[in-house]
């Protein structure tokens, strides 16, 4: 019994109200309560509960207690639960895709249920939302789906990446999907889901999406796992490397000519060997320019948190730095904040920046990961995917430093030339960047 769109469902409305759950609460279902009960107990009692309400909550039940478990942990968070769905309406919106149609009803009968209401009622609208591009899993059109390990308004590394899904499913006609997971677990769960519902290809976004994906890949052969980073290679599961190390060199040489009496230092979110190798490449470059160099490298623990990512950064610009290169995804504008207080430049990581902090950034380590996405999501699309690891430099256009349109004029013209020399011996293999083995 599905919900057409904009349709209104009395025993939900009822449901929510017996469990003191305010509509206003949650905007997003408004259009599915009615202002006033009048008299629609009377015809929800009407219904054949024992057998109607018994038969479908069952069945709905033992799908949505596998949902639920998978997006988030919806029975001990229920309102982090509903949060995602807000979340993923919103994605929805912005993909151009509209709901299918979902037992959204057969939630509100399963009155006898107890605590497992909201998990169900969560999972359902979980369904309806993100499950629900125009185009039903039975249909076997191409589906891609990509985890990411922040939100997607980070203007950074999950921002570029869901660039990349929306440029995979304008290009290759694909339905697509998209879940924000943190944990381990959560890797694992989502994987698992988005594999049982026939998506053919589906992407970690992170080195810390690998051990999940290979414990997953052996049971779904015919979904293809790729992770951004990493080293982790089986039948159906690839990383891809971007090589953003390149352009981070080229920016810490840019550093050192630009302030020679002073130091460098950068700003992570997690201690992870991706990042660690861009920051290294970052020092190596500035010790390029002016051997010994000083770089001083923090990190925040975290890829979320703006306010420590300030902190940090100020204390940094305290002890000497005069550059400082972020790579803290959603925490990374904290950075641009310190920067631009104390005036000195920053440099941005991932996606070019210098919108994000206008007055600070002065260039970023830009990666193109919607050519990357589109490439290998046609090789699955046409069965043509062979597992390997696929790097991604600057030589073939997928690594690049791109400079702030406005401040690139306050960068003298010899260190220009300097540094745009370095940057065309990477691109012709003449001179090798430093990498941590990972």
């Amino acid at each position: 019994m599905g919900l057409a769109p904009g349709s209104k469902s009395p025993a939900l409305a009822l449901r929510l109200r017996a469990r003191s759950v305010a509509p206003s609460s949650f905007p997003f279902l408004s259009n599915l309560l009615p202002a006033e009960g009048g008299g629609l107990l009377k015809k929800v009692e009407m219904l054949d509960a024992k057998k109607r309400a018994r038969r479908r909550s069952e069945s709905y039940a033992a799908q949505a207690s596998d949902r639920a478990t998978t997006q988030i942990g919806l029975f001990q968070q229920p309102a982090r639960g509903f949060r995602r769905v807000a979340q993923l309406r919103l994605n929805a919106r912005g993909r151009g895709c509209s709901a299918v149609q979902s037992p959204v009803a057969f939630a509100a009968m399963a009155s006898r249920m107890g605590s497992l209401v909201a998990a169900v009622v969560l999972a359902t609208l979980l369904d309806v939302v993100a499950s629900g591009c125009s185009r039903s899993a039975s249909e076997g059109g191409f589906k891609v789906a990509l985890l990411n390990p922040g939100p997607i308004s980070d203007a950074g590394w999950n921002a570029a990446a869901y660039d990349g899904l929306l440029a995979v499913r304008d290009q290759l006609g694909a339905e697509i999907s998209q879940a924000e997971t943190r944990t381990p677990p959560e890797f694992e769960q989502a994987f698992r889901d988005y594999a049982r519902r026939g998506f053919r290809l589906v992407i970690g976004h992170g080195f810390e999406f690998q051990d999940a994906a290979a414990k997953v890949a052996p049971d779904f052969p015919n979904t293809v796992f790729i992770t951004t980073s990493g080293n982790t290679v089986r039948p159906n599961v690839a990383p891809i490397v971007f090589r953003l190390e390149e352009a981070t060199y080229v920016l810490g040489e840019l550093a050192a000519r630009m302030a020679p009496n002073g130091s460098a230092c950068a700003v992570g979110g997690m201690e992870i060997p991706s990042v660690k190798s861009t920051f290294l490449a970052f020092a190596a470059g500035a010790d390029h320019a002016r051997a010994g160099y000083r770089v001083t490298t923090s990190y925040l623990g975290n890829w979320d948190d703006v306010g420590a990512a300030r902190t940090a950064t100020l204390a940094l610009i305290d002890r000497g730095c005069r550059f400082v290169l972020q790579n803290a995804d959603a925490a990374g504008p904290g950075v641009f904040q310190a920067a631009a207080e104390r005036g000195i430049f920053a440099f941005g990581s991932n996606r070019a920046q210098h919108e994000v902090g206008p007055t600070a950034v002065l260039a970023s380590a830009v990666i193109d990961i919607p050519a990357a996405f589109v490439a290998v999501a046609r090789e699955v699309k046409e069965g043509t995917f062979k597992s390997r690891i696929i790097e991604e430099h600057m030589d073939d256009g997928a690594i690049a430093v791109v400079y702030s349109p406005t401040l690139a004029v306050k960068i003298p013209a010899d260190v220009r030339g300097l540094v745009d020399a370095t940057e065309a011996a990477i691109r012709a293999g003449s001179l090798k960047v430093p990498t941590a083995e990972f």
